[in-house]
């Protein structure tokens, strides 16, 4: 019994220096998994007719007036707004897209494409006529087979009408996950400000969308399950629904 007293001491001090490699494994941490992002911002430009004129009249969404110059002289009139310099060609608006993509495989390219649609939420989408189609894709030309990678800008674009949601498809990429030369998005749609009234496009209701997803999946743009992430913005163009003077000039 004195011999355990007085060894007792020293054998649980010797416990206490036992080798921890395995509490030190275990408490090995998991890889961080990125999370991808997207915005897209509507604006309009410094000294264009929405700039002037639109914030006056609409204070909860962006408006550009697509006003004749007769038209004005009503509206100004009317409004108490006289004076004010609305010239139809400077309905512009400036569209842009930024945010994050990843790579969470860490393999040769990022995880997803990058997909921008123009929607006009007032059209019957019966057709493809530009009155009629709901969708306006923004594509580079043969998107799903280039080799060409874009040194900034989306060079090369084709703007496609499209009557329905269920009409896209994943060959409507803007910008292939292979041609991102960075993980960063930071983008102007066609490089600058956009003339709709030179567009022709219909007024209306209309939505500024991107979306990420992987064209490797089924993707389904009527089920956003199978998108990562999207972002919409929503404007007007003349007024919030269709009119008899269908387009914007």
């Amino acid at each position: 019994m004195i011999l355990l007293k007085r060894f007792l001491p020293r054998l649980l001090f010797s416990c206490l220096l036992l080798p921890t490699t395995g509490v030190l494994q275990a408490a090995t941490t998991t890889p961080k998994i990125a999370t991808p992002s997207i915005s897209v911002k509507v604006t309009q430009p410094k000294g264009s007719a929405g700039d002037a004129f639109g914030a006056k009249i609409m204070k909860s969404m962006l408006l550009t007036p697509c006003l004749s110059e007769d038209s004005e002289k009503k509206y100004g009139a009317i409004s108490g707004l006289e004076g004010i310099n609305v010239n139809n060609s400077f309905d512009q608006l400036n569209i842009k897209i930024t945010g994050t993509n990843v790579n969470n495989d860490n393999d040769k390219w990022y995880d997803f494409d990058l997909y921008f649609f123009l929607i006009n939420l007032t059209a019957s989408g019966t057709d493809t006529d530009i009155p009629n189609s709901q969708f306006f894709v923004f594509r580079r030309f043969n998107a799903l087979t280039s080799n060409v990678k874009p040194n900034g800008g989306f060079s090369g674009i084709e703007i496609i009408p499209k009557a329905l949601a269920q009409d896209l498809d994943k060959a409507d990429v803007l910008l292939r996950r292979q041609d991102f030369g960075t993980d960063k998005i930071d983008e102007t749609i066609l490089g600058g400000n956009i003339s709709v009234d030179k567009f022709n496009l219909p007024q209306g209701t209309w939505m500024a969308v991107a979306i990420l997803a992987s064209n490797d999946n089924d993707i389904d743009f009527e089920d956003p399950a199978t998108w990562a992430v999207w972002d919409a913005t929503p404007f007007i163009l003349g007024v919030p629904w269709r009119t008899r003077q269908l387009t914007c000039k």
